[in-house]
C-alpha cells in the first residue's frame, strides 16, 4: 500500500489545462485570466454603473483576496471591479479543484477521470465514447455546451441571487466558504473552458481551427488507443509560459476577452455575441477573436457528417498525416498522461518532493527491520540523570480530514529533561516551518511549539514512547490571522528509536510521529496533523 501511494505521488498529475498556480506549477489560467480582466476593466465599470448587479460582501476572506490581486490591479480602486475579478479568477480555478487542495489527490482524480463526458467537456478533453475523428466533433461540440451552460448559471444568478457561498482552499486554513459575485464566478467557469480549448485542443498554425481533441481519461487508466481515442494529453501543452507556444497563450488572452464582453451581453438577455463566438467566423469578420473560438474545420466536420469516408481521409486532420502538420504537434507530443499507478513518471517529474516522497516511503517500510538493527547494535540506557538533545524533523503527509494528502513542513528544536529510571520529565520548544502549495511555491515561518510531558523507556532504552502538551503561537501574519495567535500544541511518538553511541551521547530517530499544530482556534482555523520523522542527537549526564 505504501509503494502504491509513492508510485500516485509520483506519476502524472491531474489534468490542469493551463497550469494552476501551486507550489508545482506556474500560475497560467490565472495569469491569462488577470490580463483579460485588466483590459476589461474600463468597459466593466461602466456595466456596473448601468445597473449590473455587483454587491461586495463583507467577507473577510474575499477582501483579504482582493488586497492580494496583482500590482497590476492596484490601478483599479473601486472594490466592486476588484471583487469580480477575485470571483472571476475563483471560477477560473474552480473545475480544476471544485474546493479542494490541490494535493488532495484522490478528490482530483475523481475529477479529472470523471467517465461522465461533461466531466470531460469541462476541460475540452475527450469524453471516454468520444472514438475516432467523429470523437473530436462530439467533444467540441460538448465543450460549446458546457460553456453555454457556465454562461446560463451566470443569468440566472444575475437575476435573483447575486452572491452565492462556494469553497476555496487556502494554505494552511483548509477549505473555506466564501462568498463570491455569482454571475462573475460562473463567467470564470466559462473562461476555464474556453481557455482549456486552447490547451487541450491541438489547432492549425494561426489557432483558428481545432484538427484533434486530446485525451485524459482513457490516459491515465491505461486503455487509450491512438487510432480510436486520440493523443494523450499533454502536460507541456498546459504550459503557457513556454516560448514556442507564446502565440497561444496570447490568442487564448484575446478570447478570454472576447467571452466576457459577450457575456455581460448574454446575463443580460442577449445571446447573440456569444453564439458568433461559438459559431465559424464569416468572411465579413473583422475580429477574429469574437468567432470561431471552438471550430473544427469546415470541410472535415462536413465530410464526418455526410459520412464520405475519401472525404474524411482527404480534409481531416489525424495521426497518419501528422496532423496536417500543424506547428503545434512537437509541444503536444511533450509530456503525454499515463495510468497512475504505472511507476514509470518521467524523470524529475514529481520534483524534489515527490523524491523526497520516495525516500520517507523507503524509510517506512523498512521500519520494522531497522528497529531490530538497533536493537541488536545498542548498548542500553546507562544511569545518566539529565539529558537535552537536538532534533530536526519533517512531514509530507497529512493525517487532517478534508486536507490535502500533502501539507509539506520542517523543523527544528531543542528538548531536555530529567530521567527517574525509565521514566522521563520532558520539556521542548521547537520552530516549525510549512510550505505552501497553492498558490505558489514558498515556505512559511510557521509556528513555535513549545510543551512538557514524559516519555518511558523499553527494551532496556532502545525504544522511547513519549507524549507532550502545551502551546503553538502564530509565527507570521498570514492572509487572515497577526503573528501572535496561539492554541494548543500536542505530539505523541508511539515507538522512537535510541541508538547509545558512548555513555553521553544518543543518536535518536522516530520514523513516524504525530504532531497536532494548532495556533489559530478561531474560524477560520489552522490546525495541522503533522505525520513527522524524527532525527536528533542527545547528550546525558
Amino acid at each position: 500500500m505504501r509503494l502504491a501511494i509513492i508510485c500516485l505521488l509520483l506519476a502524472t498529475s491531474p489534468a490542469g489545462a493551463f497550469t494552476l498556480a501551486t507550489s508545482v506549477s506556474e500560475s497560467c489560467h490565472e495569469r491569462l485570466t488577470e490580463a483579460a480582466i485588466l483590459r476589461f476593466a474600463t468597459t466593466l465599470a461602466e456595466q456596473i454603473e448601468a445597473g449590473l448587479p455587483i454587491v461586495v460582501p463583507n467577507d473577510r476572506v474575499i477582501r483579504r483576496m482582493m488586497d492580494t490581486l496583482p500590482v497590476a490591479f492596484d490601478v483599479i480602486t473601486d472594490d466592486r471591479i476588484r471583487f469580480a475579478a477575485v470571483s472571476v479568477i475563483t471560477g477560473v480555478r474552480a473545475p480544476d479543484t471544485e474546493g479542494h487542495s490541490t494535493f488532495d489527490l484522490v478528490a482530483l482524480r475523481e475529477l479529472h477521470a470523471d467517465p461522465a463526458p461533461a466531466g470531460q467537456y469541462a476541460h475540452a478533453l475527450r469524453g471516454p465514447a468520444d472514438d475516432g475523428v467523429r470523437g473530436d466533433l462530439i467533444a467540441i461540440e460538448g465543450a460549446k455546451a458546457q460553456l453555454r451552460r457556465e454562461l446560463k448559471e451566470a443569468q440566472r444568478a444575475a437575476m435573483g441571487e447575486v452572491l452565492e457561498s462556494h469553497e476555496l482552499y487556502l494554505d494552511h486554513y483548509g477549505g473555506l466558504v466564501v462568498k463570491v459575485s455569482a454571475p462573475a464566478y460562473y463567467i470564470g467557469r466559462a473562461i476555464h473552458v474556453l481557455q482549456d480549448a486552447h490547451a487541450h485542443m491541438l489547432r492549425d498554425a494561426d489557432l483558428t481551427y481545432v484538427l484533434h481533441v486530446l485525451n485524459y481519461v482513457d490516459a491515465v487508466n491505461g486503455t487509450r488507443k491512438t487510432h480510436r481515442d486520440g493523443m494523450a494529453h499533454s502536460d507541456a501543452m498546459d504550459d503557457c509560459n513556454r516560448k514556442d507556444a507564446t502565440l497561444i497563450a496570447e490568442v487564448t488572452t484575446d478570447r478570454s476577452l472576447a467571452l466576457m464582453n459577450a457575456a455581460i451581453e448574454f446575463i443580460q438577455g442577449d445571446e447573440a455575441a456569444v453564439e458568433r463566438g461559438l459559431a465559424p467566423c464569416p468572411d465579413s469578420a473583422t475580429d477574429p477573436m469574437t468567432c470561431g473560438w471552438i471550430e473544427p474545420v469546415p470541410q472535415c466536420a462536413a465530410a464526418i457528417k455526410s459520412g464520405n469516408a475519401a472525404q474524411i481521409e482527404a480534409t481531416c486532420c489525424v495521426a497518419s498525416n501528422q496532423f496536417c502538420d500543424t506547428p503545434w504537434l512537437s509541444i503536444a507530443e511533450l509530456e503525454p498522461a499515463g495510468p497512475y499507478l504505472g511507476c514509470n513518471a518521467r524523470p524529475g517529474s514529481g520534483g524534489p518532493a515527490g523524491w523526497a516522497l520516495a525516500v520517507l516511503g523507503l524509510a517506512l517500510l523498512g521500519r520494522r527491520r531497522g528497529a531490530w538493527l538497533v536493537l541488536v547494535c545498542a548498548p542500553g540506557v546507562g544511569h545518566a540523570d539529565g539529558f537535552i538533545a537536538t532534533e530536526g524533523h519533517f512531514a509530507v503527509f497529512s493525517d487532517r480530514p478534508s486536507a490535502a494528502l500533502l501539507d509539506p513542513a520542517f523543523g527544528y528544536g531543542v528538548r531536555g529533561g530529567y530521567a527517574f529510571e525509565q521514566l522521563r520529565i520532558v520539556g521542548q520548544i521547537e520552530r516549525n516551518h510549512w510550505v505552501r502549495t497553492e498558490f505558489g511555491f514558498g515556505t512559511d515561518p510557521g509556528a513555535l511549539n513549545f510543551g512538557i510531558g514524559a516519555e518511558y523507556l523499553v527494551f532496556n532504552g532502545f525504544i522511547r514512547m513519549s507524549a507532550l502538551f502545551g502551546a503553538s503561537i502564530l509565527w507570521f501574519d498570514t492572509l487572515l490571522n497577526t503573528k501572535g495567535t496561539w492554541g494548543p500544541y500536542s505530539e505523541a511518538r508511539p515507538a522512537g528509536l535510541r541508538w547509545q553511541v558512548s555513555d553521553a551521547l544518543v543518536i535518536t530517530f522516530d520514523p513516524l510521529m504525530v504532531a497536532v499544530v494548532f495556533p489559530v482556534v478561531e474560524e477560520p482555523r489552522i490546525r495541522k496533523v503533522q505525520a513527522r520523522t524524527t532525527a536528533g542527537l542527545e547528550w546525558r549526564w
